[in-house]
């Protein structure tokens, strides 16, 4: 099974992410040639090779043909070298008008829904974080053609190499605060910490934000879990370059394809592993009910003594990433354990 593995350790925008997918693809120059077919007005894809501290990639411009329609945000190229809010007298997108744009692309149909369902995922957020419409609300960041562009063209990308599993690795989200339309706020962003919900991100080693709302919203989409590079053996390796120069390592996304070494059927699990003193044994058994009430796969307990003679039980239990911490605190809170030991697991399936 071909697996993608992507490092967002260094934060994560579309243009980026494009370039990393691009990087990898057998003849990237046709695929910026059929790209700049599909008829987004306005905007064409330019890809140049780049290296960074010995790390080859590409960066992807965007650059803007004469066009009859206003768009927002007109001299922003992406939010990766943008680190603070701009007012803009242009006129704004509504979410329809980027459906609109995107329907009416020449993309097969598959490519043009995972499009309207990132941006889908972005304007729940928005409304959310603004309690506003999400049918009426301005797009103002995401509205810009570039970031379109973006979006439609990872959209593309993930279609032409069609990966059996993507694996994302934990989101760099940034440090400090940023300007935004509703004044100073600490990064991330609301918009950007709802995009990352169930996703595991940490602040990185830059100020600034490095994690956008279409790197956001794009990487919940595609990734199908999160974790450390698996055991693979690598075919094609490449990188994305952002525009701003990091002070503490490499601006861009990397990618990786190659063969897991574990079977197709392989699920990854997180193990959750806990030492429980002053429970007795139906106790401990009342517990694995109520886990299993929350969502677990599978939990078994082990007698155990600790150096001073103390009987206890070894509890492990197997979650879905996305329940991993609500059954750690539940553990903690209903046994007064004070540590659970959280491992990433794969297991083979019938």
């Amino acid at each position: 099974m071909d697996t993608l593995y992507i490092d967002c350790r260094m934060g994560v925008t579309g243009s980026k992410l494009l370039g990393a997918l691009m990087d990898i693809m057998e003849n990237p120059d046709l695929f910026v040639y059929n790209f700049n077919r599909i008829g987004l007005d306005g905007i064409s894809m330019q890809r140049v090779p780049d290296a960074m501290n010995g790390i080859t990639g590409s960066q992807i411009e965007f650059q803007r043909r004469a066009s009859d329609e206003f768009d927002p945000y007109a001299d922003e190229i992406d939010a990766d070298e943008a680190e603070e809010h701009r007012p803009s007298r242009h006129r704004s997108r509504t979410l329809y008008d980027i459906e609109d744009m995107i329907s009416e692309l020449k993309l097969d149909a598959s490519v043009k829904e995972r499009a309207i369902k990132v941006y889908n995922r972005i304007a729940d957020a928005a409304a959310k974080t603004n309690n506003r419409d999400k049918e009426t609300m301005k797009m103002r960041r995401t509205g810009s053609r570039d970031i379109i562009a973006s979006v439609v063209g990872v959209c593309m990308a993930m279609n032409e190499l069609k990966p059996g599993k993507v694996i994302a690795s934990v989101i760099a989200v940034g440090d400090g605060y940023m300007n935004t339309p509703r004044g100073r706020m600490p990064i991330p962003v609301p918009e950007v910490q709802m995009l990352l919900e169930g996703v595991p991100f940490n602040a990185g080693t830059e100020t600034g934000e490095l994690c956008t709302l279409d790197g956001a919203a794009l990487i919940a989409e595609i990734a199908d879990e999160f974790g450390n590079i698996p055991e693979m053996t690598i075919a094609k390796s490449g990188a994305g370059f952002g525009r701003r120069t990091f002070k503490r390592g490499v601006n861009c996304v990397r990618s990786y394809l190659g063969k897991s070494l574990y079977t197709a059927a392989n699920e990854a699990y997180i193990e959750l592993t806990a030492e429980i003193y002053g429970l007795d044994k139906d106790e401990v058994s009342e517990l694995g009910k109520e886990l299993e009430e929350i969502g677990i796969v599978s939990a078994h307990t082990v007698a155990i003594c600790d150096m001073s003679g103390n009987a206890g039980h070894l509890v492990k239990v197997i979650v879905d990433n996305e329940t991993a911490d609500t059954v750690a605190t539940y553990i903690m809170e209903k046994t007064g354990t004070k540590r659970v030991i959280r491992s990433l697991v794969n297991a083979y399936t019938a």
